[in-house]
């Protein structure tokens, strides 16, 4: 080979190596702490919060950054260890920048574990709304009211002027289904049926039941009618048992029946707010690794 080709490959190796090594040094540091919080970011990102925590985790004796609490404690809150994740978000609450992202964390994660007295019951003068995120946090504070069906709702108009335009509409539907919300009642349902074998269940619009109620209590009564009919007493006297056990069962069944539609009703009612909360991210800013800064904060 030509020694001034072998040269010329020689000087532009030195070259290459001489300004391109420490980057490529530095990014092959896979440990250092701003890979690694890449790394668990990803993880994240792709729903695996159990190693995104435990990186975030690992990186903290490293590194003096709140954020990275706050991060693990939103991991924690989406595997649903509720209690571990509200430690994290306490920890935020004094001598951190980031005691409103923390504090509105805590809220957030109350409301998802279905605790909604507790932005009603809560005495603690120190568990107060940020002022922040103050509006978004009273927006989730009086929104848990429509999952409580013996809470006291405020007067709609001051409850609708907690929100913006665009929420109201939807509000004001949840507003008018809480106070309007059908309800059967078991004693209804229950004298109902004993008057007539099913129509308890017919009350609360368990059809198929209350029909079969009413045929079973009907043939079994009419075969007793029958046999004293023709002075079959101890035939007519069984029959007359049986249908008795099935019209007893069928006002007990229609006083259940009117619970269990009452339950149904709460439960498709619950739902819906459920949906609409996650859909507008419970009224609050999303601090997501990714979304946030990874800074010392």
């Amino acid at each position: 080979m030509n020694k001034k080709l072998i040269a010329v490959i020689f000087v532009a190796i030195n070259f290459f190596s001489f300004f391109f090594e420490p980057y490529f040094a530095q990014q092959g540091d896979f440990f250092s702490v701003p890979n690694r919080i890449k790394f668990a970011n990803n993880l994240y990102a792709t729903g695996d919060y159990i190693r995104a925590f435990d990186e975030y985790i690992a990186v903290l004796p490293q590194t003096t950054n709140d954020t990275l609490r706050l991060w693990a404690g939103i991991c924690l809150c989406n595997l649903q260890r509720y209690n571990e994740a509200e430690d994290y978000f306490k920890g935020l609450f004094f001598f951190s920048n980031l005691e409103p992202e923390a504090r509105a964390e805590f809220y957030r994660t109350k409301f998802i574990r279905k605790d909604y007295a507790y932005f009603f019951n809560n005495k603690n003068p120190l568990e107060k709304f940020p002022s922040k995120y103050n509006r978004e946090l009273l927006k989730l504070k009086y929104f848990s009211l429509f999952y409580l069906p013996d809470a006291t709702l405020p007067d709609s108009a001051k409850l609708l002027n907690i929100y913006d335009f665009g929420e109201a509409e939807t509000i004001a539907e949840f507003y008018h289904k809480r106070k309007t919300i059908e309800k059967k009642d078991p004693t209804t349902a229950a004298l109902l049926s004993a008057i007539i074998p099913g129509a308890g269940k017919i009350y609360t619009e368990n059809y198929s039941d209350g029909i079969t109620a009413f045929l079973a209590s009907g043939l079994f009564y009419g075969l007793a009618a029958y046999k004293f009919s023709n002075h079959k007493n101890l035939a007519g006297a069984l029959f007359a048992g049986i249908g008795l056990f099935f019209h007893a069962g069928s006002v007990y069944g229609s006083a259940a029946s009117a619970q269990i539609y009452n339950a149904q009703k709460e439960a498709e009612f619950e739902n819906a707010l459920t949906d609409y909360a996650e859909n507008v991210n419970y009224f609050l800013p999303s601090f997501e690794p990714g979304k946030f800064g990874e800074g010392r904060k």
